[in-house]
């Protein structure tokens, strides 16, 4: 189905959550007519957990009054209603490079966004304010600022749940730094992470380093100093002027290379172990939506190992990596495993699911 252009729909989220940066950008992009509404108290109440079931936003009302929750699923169902400015490429390899980076900011780029808002003493007051405004937007600052320190507690909470300890923080900082220094060199010589036009890489990066690393003022500051390539492309990605799309992506790779061998080295395994606890755990007989985590793992960063808490949604997403791959024949796909093999990520792109997840009614199920 192909949506006229002047179908309305609204964006309920918050300015400093990641995934509603990351949707704001997209229906920008696409040229989406929307409105933006705060997901406040009254919000929650009336729409998001009614409405989804699920306390999680964005979520994204359609004009057929229609209440979709997750990025992934709404920009996959957006993309076949506004087939305009379209996030893939006419390339297999771009494509799958694309899937692959987009997971990579999703689902791990959350460990440093979430450590330097909630870890520097500046970011965590700034988010504070964000979080009460957002709540309560009609309060006093002062109220606002006491809601928010209420609501941040399980965010800030969160932090050994992602592996975020006072052991792992000289890694992770580290690690963000020298991603920082990749991206910054890659964005000097296109606009885009493969070149003139934005892919599925763009929106999954652009979450973590707009709402959190590129808003948030420590942060903003320590990315402009370190990577002013990336806080430019950052305000390409608001788009707030007309993209030329005549021009498809670059296939060269040669430049996020790094990137995705940093991807390799501190994700590669967390996927296989990640597969194998998901197993484990669906053959206790599981029949309820999958919860949230399911146990512990270990990961490294650098030379610092630490543990965290087992994401089956990591998992989920992982299957779409999977089978974009699995799509690819002939000189794709060698082009695609000579690049990967030396950056050690192909045994967890070939690795076998198990225990496929399917996503039903904004949870996790087993298939």
């Amino acid at each position: 189905m192909v949506m006229p252009l002047d179908t309305k729909y609204t964006l309920i989220g918050s300015p400093c959550s990641l995934y509603t940066g990351k949707l704001r950008s997209y229906l920008r992009y696409k040229a989406i007519p929307f409105d933006e509404t705060l997901s406040t108290q009254s919000c929650y109440k009336s729409v998001i957990i009614p409405r989804t079931g699920v306390r999680y936003i964005p979520v994204l009302v359609t004009p057929e009054d229609e209440v979709w929750q997750d990025t992934t699923v709404i920009i996959d169902k957006l993309e076949s209603r506004f087939p305009n400015n379209p996030v893939a490429t006419p390339d297999a390899v771009t494509n799958f490079l694309a899937e692959l980076l987009h997971c990579y900011g999703d689902e791990w780029l959350v460990i440093p966004a979430m450590h330097y808002r909630w870890s520097i003493e500046e970011n965590r007051r700034f988010a504070y304010g964000e979080f009460g405004f957002t709540a309560v937007p009609d309060a006093t600052s002062e109220e606002q600022l006491q809601v928010g320190m209420q609501l941040a507690e399980r965010f800030a909470g969160a932090l050994p749940v992602l592996g975020v300890t006072p052991q792992t923080i000289p890694a992770i900082e580290q690690s963000y730094l020298e991603l920082l220094s990749d991206l910054n060199a890659c964005l000097t010589q296109s606009d885009f992470i493969f070149g003139n036009t934005p892919t599925l890489a763009d929106f999954g990066l652009y979450g973590p380093l707009y709402a959190h690393l590129g808003r948030d003022p420590y942060s903003k500051r320590l990315m402009d100093e370190k990577a002013p390539a990336v806080s430019a492309w950052i305000q390409r990605m608001t788009f707030s002027s007309p993209l030329d799309t005549t021009v498809t992506a670059l296939t060269d790779s040669g430049l996020i290379t790094p990137i995705i061998a940093r991807m390799a080295d501190e994700m590669g395994d967390v996927i296989i172990q990640t597969l194998k606890q998901v197993a484990d755990f669906a053959a206790t007989g599981h029949a309820e939506p999958v919860p949230r985590t399911v146990g512990s793992l270990s990961f490294s960063i650098g030379d610092i190992s630490g543990q965290r808490k087992t994401f089956p949604f990591l998992q989920w997403k992982w299957q779409r990596v999977q089978a974009c791959y699995g799509q690819l024949a002939g000189q794709d796909k060698a082009t695609v495993d000579t690049l990967l093999a030396p950056l050690g990520l192909l045994p967890a792109i070939q690795a076998k699911v198990e225990a496929p997840l399917v996503r039903r009614d904004n949870q996790l199920w087993f298939a």
